[in-house]
């Protein structure tokens, strides 16, 4: 049977190596004295300062795409207007009128 709880002391001791290891590196590197000041390295999350950023850039994105010009209006095709507008004259060869009485029924397109 694997013993778990001697797996994980080692597995922890590993674990504090590699921390006092980070630790010495940053002192070293920042050039302060092992006992003087507490450095944590680590950080989850975002904080409040990025969430606003995130918010400010997402509220610029959004005022941009509101200014954009409105689509212009097109106005509507225009239909062909009802028979009854037309008036159709008919000529002879001397270019006197014919007279030529309307069909019933005419003013109401002939249906």
């Amino acid at each position: 049977m694997i013993d778990k709880k001697a797996l994980y002391g080692r597995f922890q001791d590993g674990q504090d190596r590699r921390q006092k290891f980070a630790l010495k590196a940053a002192h070293k590197a920042l050039d302060i004295a092992e006992g003087d000041v507490q450095i944590t390295t680590t950080q989850s999350g975002f904080g409040w300062k990025e969430l606003a950023v995130i918010g400010a850039i997402g509220l610029g994105v959004a005022w941009m795409f509101n200014q954009k010009e409105p689509a212009p209006v097109v106005p509507p095709a225009q239909t062909s207007p009802a028979d009854a507008d037309y008036e159709i004259r008919f000529y002879d060869e001397a270019g006197n009128p014919i007279r030529v009485d309307r069909v019933p029924g005419a003013e109401s397109g002939g249906e």
